[in-house]
């Protein structure tokens, strides 16, 4: 039991770091140049690392000077054309910018969000480079320090490939004159940026699926429960993807931190929920889930296969990852089910820790 209670804890302590967003890269090619749309976290830049793993306290501290700012700013300002790398039939295409993050703009970003200093503060830098008319071939890379980074590539009109770069890595060759990516392969690419928006990053879901479990009265229970979440989630993202609901506003997260501990308490105060109200309780819940993984994962208006495919990889990689927590849970909890202590002294205490853990959450994201 007290190591399952340190487990939790440790899992809300980590939740609480505020939610970030990756970075993300639209290029396209056309009228004998290349142009680069990088937006981008960055606070997280300024402390040199990954917006996963910068902490808010060492990014206020980035940011509570202008002078400070404006100088580390103009540091960064000769360094943007090596964050994204271009290469044409295997030659490197030199970038110049034409537009970068400066302390007025940030200032004010952070006025829009009405939530003080919180994080992220996503921030667009434009490149441009000289592009021959007979390239074949294209790769895309990003500096490790962006961390993971969504790929638009728009070689050509009315064309929009999606493609996921690793941390550091690159996109490999993609033929220009070939066929977009089919079904199949962003549908895998964004399979595994779904399943790691839960494991490792996502930890207040997968908080959530611990909540789900002891609300259950069984695996089967819980795993229906878990098909209803992401039938929900995957709702609201393919509303917002599809452009016919505004993406969320950062009021959403600490909505998301608030719904854990509400399921949590609920479960803590009473034996397992029963039938159709819980199934619709995870209905539901999802739907309010799916608006905070389309804010993470934003995704620009299109149709076609593309985004069909990032659906469907992204919402089956959430519910993977969430199957992983089930079963693990599972492996531990099940066991002891049949013990007449369980219900006092393991299902009711750790529901009501995992309620805590929402309310600091929520905390952590006002």
């Amino acid at each position: 039991m007290r190591l399952l209670a340190g487990l939790l804890l440790s899992v809300a302590s980590l939740a609480a770091h505020t939610s970030w967003k990756p970075a993300s890269a639209e290029v396209g090619v056309g009228g004998g140049r290349v142009t680069v749309e990088l937006r981008l976290d960055l606070p997280a830049l300024l402390v040199g690392k990954v917006p996963a793993d910068a902490q808010d306290a060492e990014m206020d501290a980035a940011l509570a000077d202008d002078a400070r700012l404006a100088e580390a700013l103009g540091r960064l300002a000769g360094e943007w054309p090596s964050r994204i790398r271009i290469d044409a039939d295997g030659r490197p295409v030199p970038l110049r910018v034409v537009g970068a993050p400066d302390v007025a703009g940030l200032r004010a970003e952070q006025v829009r969000m009405k939530i003080g200093e919180a994080y992220p503060l996503m921030q667009l830098v434009r490149l441009e480079g000289p592009w021959p008319g007979d390239v074949r071939r294209l790769r895309v890379g990003a500096d490790a320090v962006l961390g993971p980074v969504v790929l638009r590539l728009r070689p050509e009109p009315g064309r929009m490939d999606f493609i996921q770069l690793p941390a550091g890595g690159d996109s490999g060759e993609i033929e220009l004159r070939g066929p977009p990516p089919g079904l199949l392969a962003t549908a895998g690419g964004f399979f595994a940026r779904g399943f790691g928006h839960v494991l490792p990053d996502g930890w207040d879901h997968a908080l959530f699926m611990l909540t789900l479990f002891l609300g259950a009265g069984g695996m089967r229970q819980a795993l229906a429960r878990s098909v209803a979440f992401t039938l929900g989630h995957t709702s609201t993202i393919a509303l917002v993807w599809l452009g016919w609901m505004a993406a969320p506003g950062a009021w959403v997260e600490p909505l998301i931190a608030l719904s854990i501990a509400a399921a949590a308490a609920a479960v803590a105060a009473g034996r397992a929920v029963p039938g159709r109200t819980a199934m619709g309780w995870a209905l539901g819940f999802g739907l309010l889930h799916g608006l905070g993984f389309a804010a993470v994962a934003a995704m620009p208006e299109s149709g076609g296969m593309t985004v069909l495919g990032a659906l469907l990889g992204f919402n089956l990689g959430v519910e993977a990852a969430q199957l992983a927590v089930m079963l693990a849970t599972a492996a531990v909890l099940s066991p002891l089910r049949g013990f007449a202590w369980f219900e006092g002294r393991v299902r009711r205490p750790l529901a009501g820790m995992a309620a805590v853990g929402g309310l600091v959450l929520m905390v952590g994201r006002i």
